[in-house]
C-alpha cells in the first residue's frame, strides 16, 4: 500500500516480530564497522608521508641505504649526516 506522498506503508504480510534479530544484526553491524576501522588505520600508516619518511631514516641507519627521494628530505632537514 502506498500514502498519498508515494511513500511505502508498512509491510501488512509479515509475521516476524520487530526487532528480534536485533543483536544479530547490530553484531554484523559492529563487526563490518570494526574491519572497516582497522583498514583505515592501515591505510593511513602506509600513507602517511612523515611515518615513511622516518621508516627511511631508521633504514638509512641500520643499511647505509634507502630512498633516494626521502635521503634528499632527510639531509635537507638535517636529519642525515653529511656526506663526507
Amino acid at each position: 500500500m502506498h500514502s498519498p506522498r508515494g511513500l511505502a506503508g508498512p509491510p501488512t504480510s509479515s509475521t516476524r516480530a520487530p526487532f528480534s534479530d536485533t543483536a544479530e544484526a547490530d553484531d554484523r553491524v559492529y563487526h563490518m564497522v570494526e574491519q572497516q576501522a582497522n583498514w583505515v588505520a592501515l591505510a593511513v600508516a602506509q600513507a602517511d608521508p612523515q611515518q615513511w619518511l622516518f621508516a627511511q631514516r631508521e633504514r638509512f641507519r641500520r643499511d647505509g641505504v634507502c630512498d633516494p627521494w626521502a635521503e634528499q628530505m632527510l639531509y635537507r632537514a638535517g636529519l642525515l649526516p653529511l656526506a663526507g
